[in-house]
């Protein structure tokens, strides 16, 4: 019996053939099978004419195609699956992506009211138990913003979101900047950071400089995390150079609690811990290295791992990136030729330390000796001078066992054969702790003639002993950084355009620390409104992205508008967001902002951002 479904097509084949309009046609249809069940054939009919031109008889090939007819369902039935599949992820990805950037503004928000009122707060008269707290919230804030933006991280990772920015870069400044970074965690562990650069390593390369601060916080930051005692050191070398390329070769070593073999295979894996006990001690997700991992490969690099169970770690990741040409060669020859008579001597209770220093100035050509402690490197002084081989330089550490360095300096200064003996203070420090102990008042008062942070890279120290030789005593006075908000008056009229309250509170608070007059509105309709009644444009528009009634980026393209109608002169807008996913910035700049902050926003970088504009 023929399926009721094919008959029709069935029957107005054959009224074609009976009518001549086709000589056989060829179709696939199905017959019901006795028992019920459907077979699939294929039919191929033609009609046999006798002579006067009447029909005589059909002539039907069948063909039984039932096994290749539910192959071919399978097959459309696994694409459709696939096709259904791909569209579900692909709207799990967005729903995802969506739900992230949703979750990064809710948990930013409140964190920017946390960090930035510590912030607020520790300008303000506190007492010493206060300012335990508050350095207690302040880091509790930042371990869960870097969380935060960890897990970001990996969602633009796995989208393939996340783009490489190469531009030219300081392998150096940003080795340094790193360690000072991490320099007080260290020293709060009694950790001695070593940083060390092979000589060829170029001064400039093409790299991004986000991406590889990151993959070197990450690494030392476990470091730290795991070290009890003992150092950690980077080691920066060149493994090959093949035309303008030269691939580098950072390590990472430390004296740590180790990992053993069988968990090293998974030590790349997301949510994943060497040992789960170290989750309770150490604290962390495990997505750190997980992140690191896919940032190294999307430099075109590869990471590795070795490590031994109470001995410790090492992690080293390689790079290939072109060389940019020294422009400052000259300057660096310059500063090689003056400093390669100088006669050093490194006092240093730390024998990795001297090790380290020792091998960057013989990298430099400059003779040197090396005493482990201030009796002995006092001793080395007067000898060496009683034999005519005076030292020009001495490099002193701050924290040693019976003599400190500024003891040792005292009895420098005050005999006659070595008081113009040029002093240079060494410590484990961080830039903070250094201020906060006031350490540049050794410089200030003309004990010593200069101090560097450790870790101290043979670049550093080829600059310092160069200074060195420019002048018989150079009084060298550490000045706070540019970014210091302190003190800084900035006196502009600003519309902070925020709904959130403690947002509102934590922001007004910084600006008028930085002598900044402040307008309030709690939307984007609101901001509008007041722009267009202001007779004098605000110097400059802070605008939260997310709001009731009308949010920032609609209010921002609305004032813009008014402005086209008016020809009035642009108004400066900052965007202030707390969403940090991907393209946020470009949807800020493409609706007429002028730039952009991500929440929780620090006091420095915001007096930075305003400070910028109303330069220009």
């Amino acid at each position: 019996i023929t399926h009721p479904d094919d008959l029709e097509s069935d029957m107005a084949s054959v009224n074609m053939l009976l009518a001549k309009e086709i000589e056989s046609y060829t179709m696939e249809k199905r017959y019901i099978h006795k028992d019920g069940h459907i077979v699939w054939i294929a039919l191929n009919v033609s009609l046999v004419w006798n002579a006067d031109g009447t029909p005589k008889h059909f002539i039907a090939q069948i063909q039984d195609i039932d096994e290749r007819k539910k192959s071919d369902k399978q097959i459309l039935d696994t694409n459709e699956a696939l096709k259904i599949a791909k569209e579900e992820a692909t709207r799990a990805n967005v729903m995802k992506s969506e739900f992230l950037a949703n979750m990064s503004h809710e948990i930013r928000t409140p964190l920017n009211g946390v960090i930035g009122a510590a912030d607020l707060l520790a300008n303000t008269e506190t007492t010493h138990h206060q300012n335990k707290y508050l350095q207690i919230i302040t880091r509790s804030g930042e371990t869960l913003l870097a969380l935060i933006n960890d897990i970001l991280d990996l969602s633009k990772i796995e989208a393939g979101e996340l783009e490489i920015n190469p531009e030219p870069i300081a392998i150096r400044e940003i080795v340094r900047e790193v360690m000072q970074s991490i320099s007080p965690r260290a020293n709060s562990k009694n950790i001695e950071l070593v940083v060390d650069f092979e000589g060829n390593v170029p001064s400039r390369v093409m790299a991004d400089s986000v991406r590889i601060n990151q993959v070197l916080m990450n690494l030392l930051g476990n470091a730290v995390k795991f070290v009890e005692k003992g150092y950690i050191t980077v080691e920066v070398s060149e493994i090959k150079t093949q035309d303008d390329l030269i691939t580098l070769r950072f390590e990472i070593r430390d004296t740590g609690i180790g990992i053993s073999e069988d968990k090293l295979e998974s030590i790349f894996d997301k949510f994943s811990q060497a040992d789960a006990s170290t989750t309770k001690k150490y604290g962390g997700t495990g997505l750190g290295l997980a992140i690191t991992q896919k940032l190294v490969q999307i430099m075109g690099g590869e990471i590795h791992v070795n490590s031994q169970l109470g001995v410790g770690t090492t992690f080293w990741f390689e790079i290939t990136v072109p060389v940019v040409i020294e422009r400052d060669e000259e300057k660096r020859l310059v500063m090689l030729e003056s400093i390669h008579d100088l006669h050093v001597l490194l006092v240093d209770d730390m024998k990795i330390i001297r090790d380290s220093l020792t091998t960057a100035l013989q990298r430099l050509n400059v003779d040197n000796k090396s005493a482990a402690s201030a009796k002995t490197g006092l001793s080395l002084l007067e000898s060496n001078f009683e034999q005519g081989k005076a030292f020009d330089v001495a490099i002193i550490d701050f924290e040693m066992p019976n003599m400190k360095g500024p003891e040792m300096a005292k009895i420098i200064r005050a005999n006659p054969d070595l008081k113009d003996t040029k002093l240079i203070l060494i410590t484990a420090l961080g830039k903070d702790q250094a201020d906060e102990m006031n350490i540049d008042h050794y410089v200030e008062t003309g004990l010593f003639d200069a101090f560097m942070l450790k870790p101290i890279n043979t670049h550093d120290l080829r600059q310092k002993l160069y200074e060195m030789t420019l002048a018989e005593r150079t009084v060298e006075t550490i000045k706070k950084n540019d970014s210091d908000v302190k003190d800084k008056n900035l006196g502009a009229r600003i519309l902070l355009v925020e709904n959130e309250m403690v947002n509102q509170m934590v922001a007004t608070g910084m600006l008028e620390g930085f002598g900044c007059r402040v307008d309030l509105a709690e939307n984007g309709q609101e901001a509008v409104n007041k722009l267009r009644a202001s007779k004098a444009n605000y110097d400059i528009v802070l605008m939260d992205c997310m709001m009731p009634v009308m949010d920032g980026f609609d209010a921002t393209m609305e004032i813009r508008r008014y402005e086209a109608e008016k020809r009035a002169v642009p108004q400066i807008i900052i965007a202030m967001t707390a969403n940090a996913m991907a393209g946020e910035k470009e949807k800020c700049l493409k609706s007429g902002m002028d730039d952009y902050l991500s929440k929780p926003v620090r006091e420095e970088d915001l007096y930075l951002k305003l400070k910028q504009y109303l330069k220009s």
